[in-house]
């Protein structure tokens, strides 16, 4: 008999915050893994409810019925027999997750199941009504904020944080009962990164989600949902954003005054046909460009790439197919090989 207590709501809100949001953060990448290994159309409340035990069994014995001499190996090639094996194996594995991150919240006292998980989404899903209804949104987002802007040393001030925190107010208010997007520990990192984005500001996508530790799949449906409810994102002054980080990488690496005249004289000779690009993209291309130039070595191009997130080949094919073969001009294989002929040919283009 299990003597361990029934886990409740009142158990749940009597944590420390830091320590339910951790929880709740722990709880959100097991239910992220269900949908990720079960399609995103896969019900959490079916795969909680369901006796997959029961139903494995029951198929076992319905087939051998059927065909008496059926073997191991036939029987595993039936795909409705191997889904219930998959899913009565995973949820005995989740059930021991869960027993770890009971003891791990000091909460190794209690029955922590399978249906703890709705319990807990909905201790959240309170917790945020409660403090929103006694207008704590503003102080529900800071923290967010605050963590977001010092993890990759961004200036701030408080004008520009009630501003960002005036898009996230837009944003949020847009979603009416659509739970998952209200969530605001989701939803405030999503769209700090659009405000800084169009902001100018040197950030990427890929880096927000390795410095934040946040869930790819989710920030990307976040991302999306919000560029639906507000599309003004799209109109931002890309080539502001691309300025900005050339002189990221100028502050970065030190770069010459001199470094900075000429990449904003390749940036405006080429931004027509380099543009159709991440802005990344287009302002490591040319700093590359602008480095080939000044005959700059150092630092290596990786190290630029790695700044800005991106990939050596994403420069390579700009210089190749946007300038070189968009413009019919023979004679280019790769950067390293062709150096001097990118020299002439910028050369040649701009006032240096």
């Amino acid at each position: 008999m299990n003597s361990k207590k029934l886990i409740t709501k009142t158990t749940l809100y009597s944590l420390p915050v830091t320590q339910f949001n951790e929880l709740f953060q722990d709880v959100s990448r097991i239910i992220n893994n269900l949908k990720t290994r079960y399609t995103h159309t896969f019900s959490l409340q079916e795969f909680i409810d369901t006796d997959y035990t029961l139903l494995f069994q029951n198929r076992v014995s319905a087939l051998t019925k059927a065909y008496p001499d059926l073997n191991y190996e036939k029987l595993n090639k039936d795909k409705l027999l191997r889904e219930f094996r998959d899913k009565k194996d995973y949820k005995i594995k989740i059930i021991e997750k869960l027993q770890e991150i009971g003891k791990k919240y000091g909460l190794g006292e209690y029955d922590i199941t399978l249906n703890s998980i709705s319990l807990i989404l909905e201790a959240d899903s309170e917790k945020q009504d409660v403090n929103l209804r006694n207008g704590e949104l503003f102080s529900e987002f800071e923290p967010f904020y605050n963590e977001l802007m010092a993890i990759f040393n961004f200036p701030s001030s408080l004008e520009f944080k009630l501003e960002c925190y005036d898009l996230f107010q837009n944003i949020y208010n847009k979603f009416k009962v659509e739970r998952f997007y209200k969530n605001l520990k989701k939803l405030s990192p999503v769209v700090i990164f659009m405000f800084l984005k169009m902001k100018g500001y040197n950030i990427t996508m890929k880096n927000l989600i390795h410095q934040m530790k946040l869930d790819e799949t989710e920030v990307r449906r976040l991302f999306r949902r919000s560029i639906e409810v507000y599309p003004e994102y799209l109109k931002k002054n890309r080539k502001l954003i691309v300025q900005n980080q050339i002189r990221s990488i100028i502050d970065t690496f030190q770069f010459s005054e001199e470094f900075g005249v000429i990449s904003e004289a390749i940036l405006d000779k080429f931004w027509v046909l380099l543009s159709s690009t991440t802005e990344s993209v287009v302002a490591g291309t040319v700093c590359i460009l602008t480095m080939i130039v000044m005959d700059i070595k150092n630092p290596p191009k990786s190290e630029i790439c790695r700044s800005l997130g991106i990939t050596q080949s994403a420069m390579n094919y700009q210089i190749k197919n946007k300038l070189f073969e968009k413009l019919h001009i023979p004679g280019f294989k790769t950067i390293n090989s062709s150096r001097e002929l990118i020299k002439e040919f910028i050369k040649k283009n701009i006032d240096v």
